[in-house]
């Protein structure tokens, strides 16, 4: 009896204290408080965008000494893409009064990926890039394509 007197003495001298403070921690035993006083604290997440726009990819040709030609890809809509995504994540935050969700734009080659995913640095990623049912075609470093196989982004992201 005189520990349980002890332990809610205890716990209203915390939950008088913790009123001041913006945010709540839930205690079922806190029952002066409103809902809205036990948000959680809000957090930081993180998109990382992918994009990749490389110039060119080699096709097999019979003309010329080499047997392939450079061949332009056709550009993608980067900054239409990056208002877009701006945009929505700022809409959303508004209407649902979350914390905010920082974007981050990184190129699209398979070093950037590796030392995003090595370092656990993003909750969610997103590429914007062309791509076929096997592949992610992502920039080497040099303006040319580098194909990454649907099987090898798995490995990536699960190994």
């Amino acid at each position: 009896s005189n520990l349980l007197s002890s332990a809610a003495a205890s716990i209203e001298t915390v939950s008088l204290e913790s009123r001041s403070s913006m945010y709540q921690r839930y205690d079922p035993l806190m029952t002066n408080l409103d809902i809205d006083d036990r948000k959680p604290p809000p957090r930081s997440d993180k998109l990382t965008v992918f994009q990749a726009a490389p110039l060119v990819y080699r096709a097999n040709c019979t003309d010329g000494d080499r047997g392939w030609k450079y061949v332009p890809i056709e550009m993608l809509d980067f900054e239409r893409e990056r208002e877009v995504l701006t945009g929505a994540f700022r809409d959303a935050r508004e209407r649902l009064r979350r914390a905010e969700i920082e974007l981050v734009f990184e190129t699209a080659t398979t070093e950037r990926f590796n030392a995003v995913l090595a370092a656990r640095d993003a909750q969610a990623i997103h590429f914007t890039c062309h791509a076929s049912a096997e592949y992610l075609c992502l920039e080497d470093g040099r303006g040319e394509e580098h194909l990454l196989k649907v099987g090898d982004l798995t490995d990536l992201m699960t190994g």
